[in-house]
């Protein structure tokens, strides 16, 4: 179902507010991986493999939901960090830790290999330590 004079899903959600497109995401997983430092809009760009058009307006609204903070000034360009401050950033680190640790979740269509067993023991091949005098 649509409102059709916003053109906005009745079932948007505060997940699909923050994580509306794919854009969005990789800007957040940005931050998450490198949380210690402010980049540019530039920087974040290029590293993410995005637009600057798309940066500028997806950090206005991550800002708006308070994940992201204009950090300081280094010349005309503005830094942007994750905001280590907002409970919210806190719950997203570990949602993404926990969610990385679901290997189904990047290799959806992997299958599992065989694993080759030895026809006989005597194949194994144990390393043994040096032994001391």
């Amino acid at each position: 179902m649509t409102d059709e004079e916003t053109g906005s899903s009745v079932y948007d959600g505060v997940l699909t507010r923050v994580f509306s497109n794919a854009s969005t995401a990789k800007i957040l997983d940005f931050f998450l991986d490198h949380k210690d430092y402010d980049y540019s809009i530039v920087e974040i760009a290029n590293t993410a493999d995005l637009s600057f058009r798309t940066v500028v307006k997806e950090i206005q609204r991550l800002e708006k939901a308070d994940l992201v903070v204009n950090h300081r000034k280094v010349g005309k360009a503005t830094m942007y960090k994750l905001n280590d401050k907002a409970e919210e950033v806190t719950l997203l680190e570990k949602f993404s830790l926990l969610l990385s640790q679901r290997s189904s979740l990047y290799e959806p269509d992997r299958i599992e290999q065989e694993v080759l067993e030895p026809e006989n023991e005597s194949e194994i091949t144990i390393p043994r330590p040096p032994q001391q005098e």
